[in-house]
């Protein structure tokens, strides 16, 4: 008799496994296994508070500062920063030696001052941005600033999932034959790259594929990986596991930078990224995890600034990357939690009160797991476990009525 139970207790619980797995597999549960992972990068932010990133810094151009440049009359030419208020930016960079400069600014036009073509020019550690053309969304892409070469270039292109949030890096990819953008890497890789090559580190592409920087493997996506299912991983993908902090990095605005002395070790052998943060105009913001409000949204600079820490803090602080486990890993621990919760309901009687709390106590134990998981790196599924311990529970509570 007790052997029938089992058996019976077994078939069920693998039985009830195969459900969420295969709506998991047909994508119904893609939505809820990324709202689970939003929320999990929060309560993470919550608990655990990093350092802002001391090898960025920031220069921000807020609508103040595209004020104050009309004001003196300078022409932007549907841009934000003019070529005279530019070239004097770089010049005060390149006296305090930052390791490399980011300039996150679209600039799809040669420049008219012969100072500024000639800093463009000779600028070694300058990284300038294109954006990459996609014929899928009829995407034409934007032009790189023709003084610099393509060897200092690096698209600006994010990945966006269908609720447009950030959740995915882009680090490299092929361009397509069209596209105005030659750039192969991101500028948050080609930035990380010029860093570490000081210490020595190159990357590389292992005999398996891999992609790899110094000895740290990136994880680069596969359609199905974690909660995603079928989605598009062109190029290469990794995970955005954004910094947890109040401040990704120290922060001056253009008008602080220009007209305030500059503490000389804030930007030596620094990486400085220059972008926008105005709203009124030119403005670039994304919905992320911590935010999918449009006031709470974040500057595409600071999403630059998260991807360039992931990369420097994997490689030399060692820092986890997310990552998911194989689907075999997955299936087996949604059933693992579909056995939980018939033991729960094999346990409770007839009490359904009962069963219910336990049921409900269950998952949030079910959540710690996957959130402690999440912490080490580790995104594994838990709509689904949540759906098999649940529905097993009922099934094994009905069956004994």
């Amino acid at each position: 008799n007790l052997l029938r139970i089992i058996i019976y207790f077994l078939i069920n619980s693998v039985f009830i496994t195969a459900i969420p797995t295969g709506l998991k597999f047909l994508e119904v549960l893609q939505n809820w296994d990324l709202q689970a992972f939003d929320l999990m990068m929060r309560s993470r932010s919550v608990l655990i508070n990093e350092d802002p990133d001391p090898r960025l810094l920031l220069v921000t151009v807020g609508d103040a500062d595209i004020a104050a440049q009309r004001r003196r009359g300078e022409y932007l030419k549907g841009t934000s920063v003019s070529d005279q208020t530019l070239n004097k930016v770089l010049e005060k960079l390149q006296q305090h030696q930052p390791r490399a400069i980011g300039l996150d600014i679209y600039r799809d036009f040669p420049a008219e001052s012969a100072n500024l073509q000639n800093r463009f020019q000779q600028t070694d550690n300058l990284v300038g941005v294109c954006k990459g053309s996609d014929a899928t969304i009829n995407t034409s892409g934007i032009e790189p600033p023709p003084e610099i070469p393509q060897s200092r270039l690096g698209f600006s292109d994010f990945v966006h999932d269908a609720d447009g949030v950030v959740r995915r890096h882009l680090l490299f990819m092929n361009q397509e034959p069209t596209s105005p953008c030659p750039a192969s890497y991101s500028l948050s890789l080609q930035l990380a790259l010029r860093y570490l090559e000081a210490e020595g580190i190159k990357p590389k592409f292992t005999p398996t594929g891999d992609f790899q920087i110094g000895n740290v493997n990136f994880p680069l996506l596969k359609p199905r990986t974690g909660g995603y299912q079928g989605i598009d991983t062109n190029g290469g993908q990794i995970l955005l596991n954004y910094r947890s902090s109040k401040r990704i990095a120290e922060q001056v605005s253009l008008t602080q930078l220009l007209s305030a002395p500059i503490n000389p070790n804030a930007i030596k052998n620094k990486i400085i990224l220059i972008g926008v943060t105005a709203k009124g105009d030119f403005p670039d913001y994304w919905a992320t995890p911590y935010s999918t409000e449009l006031d709470k949204q974040m500057s595409g600079v600071l999403v630059q600034a998260h991807m360039v820490s992931q990369i420097l803090s994997a490689v030399l602080d060692g820092r986890p990357l997310l990552r998911s486990w194989n689907p075999f890993a997955e299936v087996m621990w949604i059933w693992v939690w579909s056995v939980a919760g018939g033991l729960l309901a094999w346990q409770m009687r007839h009490s359904w009160t009962r069963l219910l709390i336990f049921v409900v106590v269950g998952c949030g134990i079910l959540y710690i797991f996957c959130f402690g998981l999440f912490i080490q790196g580790y995104w594994v599924p838990f709509v689904p476990s949540a759906l098999a311990l649940i529905a097993t529970a009922a099934m094994t509570a009905i069956s004994k009525e």
